[in-house]
């Protein structure tokens, strides 16, 4: 997120799907973070995709910096935008039909990043240090780059560089989880269980001696 708000000119349109939880939750904390504007303008213009089974989806998605949101399905909300109306999407999900659709709606040269990827197998990519890279068959001109962030071929220097800059964004309070539950040390066995695994929220409470 840092490299991509650096790299961005003013106004430039971010969508992030799945922008409730997890991941997605995080970008856009991160977006204002980097690129807070000024009082009464847009330096970024936000908007975060989440389902209608969100009760406080639009409240939550704000208050982290949101400026629009959309209480769709992924695939719905994207195919209600106009073509070429968003310079980057920022894919948690992962699947081929999520990049075609966005693929639409985003501009000439715009930017496609997925901490997930598709169902094309790891082979198809090259590495970088910091993302996965790769250019699709392409059904028009459009000259769209595409990013799989992927931290499993970072050397252990690069990891921890990365998380101490979360930890510089933790201590200003402008990044915080969206937390589904609450378990205390005694059952912290749980949170590795695919149920709770799901959740992408679970915290474990450490009681203080």
């Amino acid at each position: 997120m840092q490299s991509l708000c650096d790299s961005l000119p003013k106004g430039s349109k971010v969508l992030v799907l799945n922008a409730h939880t997890g991941v997605g939750y995080l970008c856009l904390q991160l977006a204002h973070h980097y690129r807070p504007g000024v009082a009464g303008s847009r330096d970024l213009w936000m908007v975060a995709q989440c389902s209608m089974s969100v009760s406080d989806g639009e409240t939550t998605l704000r208050e982290a910096g949101a400026t629009d949101v959309l209480r769709e399905e992924p695939l719905a909300a994207i195919n209600g935008l106009h073509e070429g109306s968003f310079d980057v999407v920022i894919d948690t999900m992962g699947g081929r039909r999520l990049y075609d659709a966005s693929r639409r709606i985003l501009h000439n040269s715009g930017r496609f990043i997925t901490t997930v990827g598709d169902e094309l197998g790891e082979s198809d990519y090259n590495a970088s240090l910091r993302s996965l890279r790769r250019a699709f068959v392409r059904k028009d001109k459009k000259q769209i780059s595409y990013w799989r962030v992927d931290a499993d071929g970072d050397s252990r220097e690069a990891v921890r560089d990365t998380l101490d800059k979360v930890r510089d964004v933790v201590d200003a309070g402008a990044l915080k989880p969206r937390v589904e539950s609450v378990l205390p040390m005694s059952e912290a066995r749980r949170t590795f269980d695919e149920r709770e695994a799901e959740l992408e929220g679970v915290v474990v409470r450490v009681r203080e001696v």
